[in-house]
């Protein structure tokens, strides 16, 4: 995180991330013990920076608990929960351009677990299947950053805003239909996908 690091209490690892949480849907057991092992964890209060927008990031985080408002020029865009993740975007580019393209805060007490640059590399070349997630949700972010709306994507909130929060149910059938291409191959600047 970029604020003083006295706004965070480190926790001990814990035993397990949450199977049941959105991130880790469809792990492995061993995937789950993978991932928890490549993670740090903290607690933040409510009302926190977690990063703003033009700071170079390097972190990425997964809410594990709490609510993180996502900003853009001083107006919300999202609220993101329990399961749902930020930070892969400048972690996906070249270390020159690593800034963020939004800023977040905490609006309750928040429980995150966060991966450095390295960490998240690993996390995505030692599970292909997170990456599978990670890599064309971030795309889909960049796009909508970028003022572009991405049509597949799940919305934060429907009535209020578009932005990304998750990928569709359907991602490769939904790009398919729309004559895009997998979801697997969306690469918008972030390099090929294995």
């Amino acid at each position: 995180m970029s604020t003083s690091r006295s706004f965070f209490r480190r926790r001990t690892h814990p035993t397990l991330l949450d199977p049941s949480l959105q991130f880790c849907e469809g792990l492995t057991e061993r995937e789950v013990q993978r991932a928890t092992q490549l993670f740090s964890f903290v607690d933040v209060g409510s009302g926190r920076s977690l990063g703003r927008r033009g700071e170079v990031g390097r972190e990425f985080t997964v809410i594990l608990a709490g609510r993180v408002a996502v900003s853009v020029e001083a107006e919300a865009v999202a609220v993101l929960e329990a399961g749902h993740h930020f930070g892969a975007i400048p972690l996906l580019r070249p270390l020159e351009i690593m800034r963020r393209p939004a800023s977040f805060d905490t609006l309750t007490p928040t429980s995150l677990a966060v991966a450095n640059r390295a960490e998240f590399n690993t996390l995505l070349r030692e599970i292909p299947s997170l990456r599978e997630r990670i890599v064309p949700l971030a795309a889909m972010r960049q796009d909508y950053f970028a003022g572009l709306r991405p049509a597949d994507a799940v919305p934060a909130r429907a009535e209020a805003s578009t932005f990304p929060v998750d990928l569709p149910a359907e991602p490769i059938a939904d790009a398919q239909r729309l004559g895009e291409p997998a979801v697997g191959s969306v690469t918008r600047g972030f390099g090929a996908t294995p």
